[in-house]
């Protein structure tokens, strides 16, 4: 079936959010447990938490569309989650750990909000404010994560980590 409208492609990427949020919640869990450094363990705790609202309020805008919730994989996503369990075969240190685990949350930081943006846009213009509404804050959160993790990883202490390499 040949997708040919706007409505038709809102929902695809309805379905595809909602895929990410859901992973996005396990990943941040796990990325939380794992993390040594007590600052990026909360910030990976606490997304957690809003990770889990956010599927919420996709579960709502389901609903203000008389549909179910339903997830399509998200490839983008899981290329993310793919890339950051392959480089725990490098046999990294705590340190270069939680430096790389930063970095691929904000990649994946910025995959969440073009797709807010996208989803926003798309929800205003079929008339669908309540659900643009929704995803205001859900994009607002994901920027303020965007800035805990930048800030954290700016905050890294990348002189001691070269220094050790060349040791």
């Amino acid at each position: 079936m040949a997708m040919e409208n706007l409505k038709e492609l809102f929902e695809h990427e309805l379905k595809d959010m909602y895929f990410a949020e859901k992973h996005l919640v396990a990943a941040l869990d796990k990325s939380a447990k794992e993390a040594t450094d007590p600052e990026l363990k909360e910030a990976f705790s606490s997304h957690m938490k809003e990770t889990k609202d956010h599927c919420e309020r996709i579960e709502k805008v389901f609903k203000m569309m008389d549909k179910s919730p339903r997830a399509a994989t998200c490839d983008g996503v899981m290329g993310l989650l793919k890339e950051k369990e392959g480089f725990k075969k490098e046999k990294p240190s705590s340190e270069i750990k939680d430096l790389f685990d930063a970095t691929a949350a904000i990649k994946v930081e910025r995959y969440e909000i073009s797709g807010y943006e996208a989803l926003i846009r798309m929800a205003r213009e079929l008339g669908m404010d309540s659900a643009a509404d929704l995803f205001e804050k859900t994009l607002e959160e994901e920027r303020t994560a965007l800035q805990t993790l930048e800030s954290f990883s700016e905050d890294y202490d990348l002189t001691a980590l070269a220094a050790m390499s060349e040791a």
